[in-house]
């Protein structure tokens, strides 16, 4: 288990579950739509901190850049959501 910090707040994140099930399981919403890694909608900043993905989504920016239904958490977070 990992610690996630997003909006000033911080949250225990799993080590099985993405980045975006840790923020809407603590009411953050991050806007989304095929939650495969293909629209690109749920992509945020990485501020710090390591994310892993099985396969890279499609929609991937590069460094500074997660797409938040994919990544998990490899050490501690910090991410800033976009708006």
């Amino acid at each position: 288990m990992h610690t996630l910090i997003a909006d000033g707040k911080a949250f225990n994140i799993k080590d099985s579950e993405t980045v975006m099930h840790c923020l809407e399981r603590n009411g953050l919403y991050v806007p989304h739509s095929c939650r495969q890694g293909h629209c690109g909608m749920c992509l945020i900043d990485l501020v710090s901190g390591k994310v892993k993905y099985k396969s890279e989504p499609i929609c991937w920016e590069g460094e500074g850049s997660i797409v938040a239904c994919r990544a998990r958490a490899v050490t501690d977070i910090e991410v800033k959501l976009r708006k």
